[in-house]
């Protein structure tokens, strides 16, 4: 009179256990139940209940050779020795056995024979089921022996049961079996439980341990392993091979010395909520082309890297939390291209995110943080997409960038960095846009050696040594950025760097705005510098450059300030509302000035002093009663064709001055009017700017694809217009200062940091993946 019914199938199968454990005879019919969750709701009848006993002159295999469909074997406590293999191919055989009151098993299948190649107990009957069970592989099995095998379309039950593989494999499904195992342990073995075929087991709750590998799935297998206990293995956790599919979910693995979980061939397996911890090399590693999916996992405490990507492996890494590795937090290699968003990646002892050898892939809203060295660091010849990530308070660079990479870096937060917020070496060249650097112990942009890059509208402040550095003999283009309240200073250009400043807003600064030394050569185009705490510019040693519809503004010390042997090229320049001269050119600098206006300065507007021998032709000064052109000293050069508003310290020439000076001076009004058309044709053209619009890269293709296509734009970034608005204020000309001593023009005060470059070199071994592990 039973009826189907659907509840879950651990529900199902307590309640044909408890009719099995109250059947009065072996006449008496018990209910069974299908044992495979989702296979509907049937229920399926055991006719015959056997009691056997350990000690039963025939062998329990002879025994279930023998028996009908249908049958439930009741095991007593004690070793089952079995004179051959058990081959269940019959439907509905049950096997049980009861457990002693401390919950030890007391039931063993125990063959007698020493080798075989078949395993203890094979299934491929439909509607077995076996609980409390122990079942041992033979002393000296072959290594790809199972101690039970599900196979065929068995939909077996296996629970609260024991597997030992003794050498060789614990459990194994196959075929298109759908099991469940629910409570097994599985113990010393080579591979613990091995999905392949097309089988689709469900795993739950099983503990396996002391093997080489505890679980593997291979071929075309599915199913799921959810809240198992993988611990005290000597090669890996799991194994991921072949094309499966199969589901980890919740998984604790501990202890499993090479590897947590290892991906191989075109796996696409699914990793959600497991945890890998404790003795291992490295967490997860996913190589050949394994195509996996990891979501809100957790590794730690790796000995070298918690995740590895290496080879052609691509997939989908989300949301997952990688702390206190000994190197890498996570290494990308090889031509590897995953897609990794908002992971966290924290308390290295190595580097945060590591890319070397041809990586590609996108990086997204990941946090880096507090780790021992770099946050990313990049070698070799990647190529891929950081956005919006936050690279925060890590010991050494935040990025650090090499040898022929050639990224894009796009609203990006980089901030409290022990070194550099960016450091781009060698050959690197990438896309640095719309990036928040911040708040470093040293530079906020390091540029060295033959570097390039485009770096446009990014938000650079705060950073001790200077916000941005350039050295070698780069030539990275800087293009509208925001560059303010560096302690030690704005831009600083040096070595035979032949960088391009264009169009940025450089402001509230100390000591330089922005200042050329040794052999530097900069194009410095078309920028806002003000607000400085020393001077705007300073141009000194045998430093160069062109520098050209510049608006400086409002600087405690000097505009613009030459000294040294160095030789700029400066005109169509507007220096205003300087607190000490508008330009001073010292020493034996020269260089020519045309076409400049200067105006508010508190000293004399330009003075030129030392040995100097620039060249001034047809700059517009006002100066307000504070003084013109002063040439002191034994200053040389030609100074013709300068529009010099009238009065008593328009002009002021020593006696030993060498250079060719035409004293000419022109009202005010004229001068003013010179000055107002310089405002109207360049301050209100270059200078304002267009408003800010978003600079985003648009995938089209992948990565790789694009960089196979021989793109000449990095991952597609199109450069619009857009940057900060200029914080300059209206009135251009209305910060004026009370006049200062006339011997304050010839002070002289330190604009650069004695220490400004920086070691190089990253810590050693900081960059180090770890080597991948193999089981």
């Amino acid at each position: 009179s039973l009826t189907p019914y659907s509840c879950p199938t651990s529900c199902r199968y307590k309640l044909s256990l408890f009719l099995h454990k109250h059947a009065h005879s072996q006449t008496k019919t018990v209910i069974a139940l299908h044992s495979k969750m989702g296979h509907g709701s049937g229920v399926v009848f055991c006719t015959t209940t056997v009691n056997v006993k350990a000690d039963s002159a025939t062998p329990l295999n002879e025994v279930v050779h023998g028996a009908a469909a249908g049958t439930c074997f009741v095991l007593a406590a004690g070793d089952y020795v079995l004179s051959a293999p058990i081959e269940v191919t019959q439907a509905n055989i049950h096997m049980t056995a009861e457990r002693m009151e401390d919950g030890t098993l007391c039931a063993k299948l125990v063959p007698s024979y020493l080798t075989s190649t078949k395993p203890v107990l094979s299934v491929s009957g439909v509607g077995f089921v076996m609980e409390n069970i122990v079942v041992e592989n033979s002393a000296e099995c072959e290594t790809s022996v199972a101690a039970v095998t599900v196979e065929g379309d068995s939909d077996a039950t296996l629970s609260g049961c024991c597997f030992v593989g003794c050498g060789g494999i614990g459990l194994k499904i196959l075929g298109q079996s759908t099991p469940r195992i629910f409570k097994c342990e599985i113990q010393r073995a080579t591979y613990g439980v091995i999905f392949t075929g097309s089988s689709t087991p469900d795993m739950e709750d099983c503990d396996v341990h002391n093997c080489g590998t505890a679980c593997k799935s291979d071929e075309h297998a599915k199913g799921t392993v959810l809240k198992c206990f993988l611990h005290d293995c000597s090669e890996a956790g799991v194994v991921a091979a072949g094309q499966s599919t199969t589901e980890y979910k919740e998984n604790n693995i501990v202890d499993t010395r090479g590897c947590g979980v290892l991906l191989r061939e075109k796996t696409q397996a699914r990793f959600e909520r497991n945890k890998v911890s404790g003795l291992h090399v490295n967490g997860f590693q996913a190589g050949d082309d394994s195509d996996a999916f990891l979501l809100r996992n957790r590794t730690e405490g790796c000995e070298g890297s918690g995740i590895v990507i290496y080879d052609r492996a691509t997939g989908n890494f989300f949301s997952n939390e990688i702390e206190r590795t000994k190197l890498a937090g996570v290494g990308i290699r090889d031509s590897a291209e995953p897609i990794f968003n908002s992971n966290i990646i924290k308390n290295c002892s190595g580097s945060g995110l590591v890319l070397t050898g041809e990586a590609r892939g996108v990086y997204s809203g990941n946090i880096i943080s507090h780790n021992e060295c770099t946050g990313i660091g990049l070698t070799g010849d990647v190529h891929a997409l950081f956005d919006g990530n936050t690279v925060s308070h890590n010991a050494a660079y935040g990025v650090w960038l090499q040898d022929r990479v050639r990224s894009t870096f796009q609203e990006n937060v980089i901030e409290g960095s022990g070194m550099s917020g960016m450091s781009v070496n060698q050959d690197a060249d990438p896309v640095v846009h719309h990036n928040t650097i911040r708040d470093g112990l040293s530079h906020g942009i390091l540029v060295h050696g033959a570097a390039k890059g485009h770096f446009t509208a990014n938000y650079i402040s705060g950073n001790k040594s200077s916000n941005i550095l350039l050295t070698g003999t780069s030539s990275g283009i800087f293009e509208r950025n925001t560059v303010w309240g560096s302690p030690g200073g704005g831009v600083l250009i040096r070595e035979k760097s032949t960088c391009s400043i264009v169009a940025n807003t450089i402001e509230r600064n100390a000591r330089a705005n922005l200042a050329v030394l040794d052999e530097g050569s900069p194009l410095v185009l078309r920028n806002v510098i003000q607000d400085g705490d020393g001077r705007g510019i300073v141009v000194t040693g045998n430093g160069g450059g062109e520098f050209t519809e510049n608006y400086l503004c409002s600087h405690a010390l000097a505009g613009v300030y030459v000294g040294g042997d160095s030789a700029p090229w400066m005109y169509y320049n507007v220096i205003a509302s300087s607190g000490a001269s508008g330009l001073v050119v010292e020493d034996a600098a020269k260089g020519k000035f045309s076409h400049n206006s200067i105006c508010g300065s508190s000293c004399a507007a330009v003075a030129l002093q030392g040995t100097s021998q620039p060249e001034l032709h047809n700059n517009t000064v006002l100066h307000g009663g504070r003084g013109g052109i002063w040439i002191g000293e034994r200053a040389g050069g030609v100074v013709k064709g300068n529009m010099v508003e009238q009065g008593e310290k328009a002009w002021r020439v020593g006696k030993n001055v060498t250079a060719v000076v035409d004293m000419k001076t022109s009202a005010v009004e004229e001068v003013q009017s010179m000055i107002r058309q310089m405002r109207e044709g360049f301050i209100d053209g270059p200078i304002q700017r267009a408003p800010s619009t978003e600079d985003r890269v648009v995938l089209v293709n992948n990565p790789g694809d694009i960089l196979r296509c021989n793109s000449d734009v990095s991952l597609g970034f199109s450069r619009v217009p857009s940057d900060p608005a200029s914080k300059g204020e209206s009135g251009w000309m209305s910060k004026t200062r009370s006049p200062s001593p006339e011997d304050g023009v010839f002070q002289r005060c330190p604009s650069i940091a004695n220490d400004s470059l920086p070691n190089m070199q990253v810590p050693q071994g900081s960059l180090t993946i770890a080597s991948p592990q193999h089981a």
